[in-house]
């Protein structure tokens, strides 16, 4: 659907058709197409609020590495998301070892001589 004078300007007067302020009508017409950009195409936008040190951190970071902010923040979201994946498959590994309390644990080690 064309977007015309009237839709942008409802209150526009019947006898002359034009907008408030003397302006003429016009009629817009709007194209809209996805995918003008393929990086848009394939990236989600999101909003992250950031410590103030923490963001200048990140600028500097990303105009020494000649990337942008974006390119930078998805590089360090991608190796917490590896690290954290690579935690979970040692617990899973290690999910039959037999489980020691602590107290016991640091009572032995004082016993040891240890602590």
């Amino acid at each position: 659907m064309p977007v015309t004078a009237a839709f942008l300007f409802p209150s526009l007067s019947a006898s002359t058709g034009s907008p408030p302020g003397g302006m003429p009508a016009r009629r817009f017409d709007v194209i809209a197409f996805s995918g003008y950009n393929p990086v848009m195409a394939t990236t989600r936008r999101s909003t992250v609020y950031f410590d103030p040190a923490v963001h200048r951190a990140l600028r500097l970071h990303s105009a020494a590495s000649d990337r942008n902010l974006s390119d930078v923040v998805n590089e360090m979201v991608r190796r917490a998301l590896k690290e954290d994946l690579a935690d979970l498959a040692v617990v899973r590994k290690r999910r039959k070892e037999p489980r020691h309390p602590l107290d016991s644990v640091v009572r032995e080690m004082r016993r040891r001589g240890q602590l």
